[in-house]
């Protein structure tokens, strides 16, 4: 009898493993899980084929527009939307290229840094910074002047000046205001935003923010400043909670020879489980529906129009959706197997989620199409917004083979795919990468309550084999490392997802500084200026 090689060595844990794993609020059991996807990494996502237009990918008909707005605002006013924003993450990367030119002996001579010279004044932040500088005794104009990049440098990143090298991301201006002496940061932003389309009948604004660890108290401190002065402005109640990782979604390292890592004490090294970690925050919130976006994909506020043109178009398409689907659910669950009549829903659903491999269960059993359908249809559901491909970095919406829920289920579905997750080292698959024709920026709407009001069981619905495995460094050396499913991966793999085309105007992220001197994120132009 072959021998599966996953489960071929166990990993024994002494007495200091078992309380350090109890601490992290882990079971024995799921380290073990985790200690053998690290040795023995599930296979590479296996593409079917990009999804496009018309395979996978809807177009709306602008007729629909003004049903979908309507509906969005009957729901907005019932107060059934909120919105769900992962801000845990810092700026170090988007200020990477500054770090590098900060390390070097001759920082002017860093191309990072000459631009950013000759580039401040149309920085965000400038007036911060200049205000750093003057409590140093020195001058934003006179550094600049003089082409003192690694003064400049090191009040922008280091900890006696504005400190953005550690910064949480949320808290770093990316627009100015409409005096241009103030930087808005990428945390009031989303707070705008939200209050702009999302007040419902009473006022009431509802907004998530997932926050560093150790940071709620610098959070709520900037939050205080903030929302009294939105709320005075836009007539509108905050609502806003705030949390963090927990422990027990943290991964626990793997030497590179086999089993645990341990650091130079000898202890278990647990590592943050990436965004998939977030699922359960997503959990807790028991909301209904939710718009989840990036906290670095926000515009200012002369070019939310649109932006918030589409929220309204997904939201409310997301609410006639989910509809028809609970109406065909409530007409099946009381089916006394009718083959006939299954069959014709089983084509409806095909119809609605654009799922033409569906229509493979036309021919099954009225009782397994019955059983299948009611399946199908009580998941969360998702419209994902996608904007035709530009070569940003970043995952798309492919077919994917064997992602159904079930043996017995469908063979491929829609999903939202990272390189990182495809073996591009297949020519085949490299070529299905190539046909993409977009991209996904992360601009969900989700619905997360069943047709009883209840909030699903999100863990349910993942597929815990779309990991993501890395080698990384601790204390000089390497290590393994192991990232959950992550949240519109893995983590949402077995959902109902339906792949919206929109403009690519909606889509503006910030991932270096240098983004921001992107037009999207820059000041309106003055009319009257030549």
């Amino acid at each position: 009898m072959s021998v599966d090689p996953v489960k071929e060595r166990e990993w024994s844990p002494g007495d200091g493993d078992r309380d350090q794993v109890a601490g992290q609020g882990l079971s024995l059991e799921e380290v073990q899980r985790q200690l053998r996807l690290l040795d023995h990494p599930p296979p590479a996502t296996e593409l079917a084929r990009a999804c496009r237009v018309g395979d996978g990918i809807v177009r709306l008909e602008e007729t629909r527009f003004e049903v979908y707005q309507s509906l969005f605002y009957d729901a907005v006013e019932q107060g059934r939307f909120s919105k769900f924003v992962p801000a845990s993450g810092a700026a170090s990367r988007m200020f990477k290229d500054l770090l590098a030119a900060r390390a070097v002996e001759n920082p002017a001579e860093h191309p990072a840094a000459s631009r950013f010279l000759d580039e401040i004044h149309r920085m965000p932040f400038r007036h911060a910074l200049d205000e750093a500088l003057d409590q140093q005794g020195k001058s934003l104009s006179g550094l600049v002047a003089d082409g003192e990049a690694g003064a400049l440098l090191d009040a922008l990143l280091g900890e006696s000046g504005l400190g953005y090298a550690t910064a949480a991301k949320a808290l770093i201006p990316f627009h100015a205001d409409a005096s241009g002496e103030r930087g808005l940061t990428a945390l009031e932003e989303q707070l705008v935003e939200a209050a702009e389309h999302l007040r419902d009948g009473e006022g009431r604004c509802r907004i998530h923010f997932t926050i560093p660890q150790h940071q709620e108290l610098l959070f709520r401190s900037e939050l205080r400043g903030i929302t009294a002065r939105l709320e005075q402005a836009f007539e509108v109640a905050f609502d806003i909670s705030l949390s963090v990782q927990g422990p027990e979604t943290d991964t626990i390292a793997g030497d590179l020879g086999g089993g645990p890592f341990r650091d130079q004490e000898g202890r278990l090294v647990f590592r943050p489980g990436g965004h998939g970690a977030l699922l359960g925050n997503l959990q807790r919130l028991s909301a209904d529906l939710v718009f989840l976006r990036n906290i670095d994909n926000i515009q200012p506020a002369h070019r939310r129009r649109e932006v918030l043109r589409w929220n309204r178009i997904l939201g409310g398409y997301l609410i006639e959706l989910e509809a028809q689907l609970v109406e065909i659910l409530s007409r099946v669950e009381r089916a006394r197997s009718q083959s006939a009549a299954l069959a014709d829903e089983v084509v409806r659903v095909a119809e609605l989620l654009g799922r033409e491999d569906l229509k493979t269960w036309i021919d099954r059993p009225a009782r397994a199409q019955q059983a299948f359908l009611i399946e199908l249809l009580d998941r969360p559901l998702r419209i994902a917004g996608v904007v035709p491909n530009t070569g940003e970095p970043g995952g798309g919406p492919f077919w994917v083979e064997g992602a159904g829920l079930g043996e017995d289920d469908h063979g491929i579905s829609p999903q939202i795919v990272e390189l990182s997750q495809v073996d591009r080292a297949d020519a085949g698959q490299r070529a299905i990468i190539e046909q993409a024709t977009h991209f996904n920026p992360v601009h969900l709407v989700c619905r997360l309550r069943d047709h009883r009001g209840r909030p699903y069981d999100l863990a349910r619905f993942v597929d815990p084999n779309a990991v993501f495995t890395t080698v990384k460094s601790h204390q000089g050396r390497e290590l393994k490392a192991l990232e959950r499913p992550g949240l519109w991966n893995g983590s949402m793999a077995h959902w109902n997802t339906v792949f919206v085309e929109v403009p690519g105007e909606i889509f503006a992220p910030v991932k270096t500084v240098f983004d921001l001197l992107r037009p999207e994120h820059q000041p309106e132009p003055n009319p009257l200026e030549p």
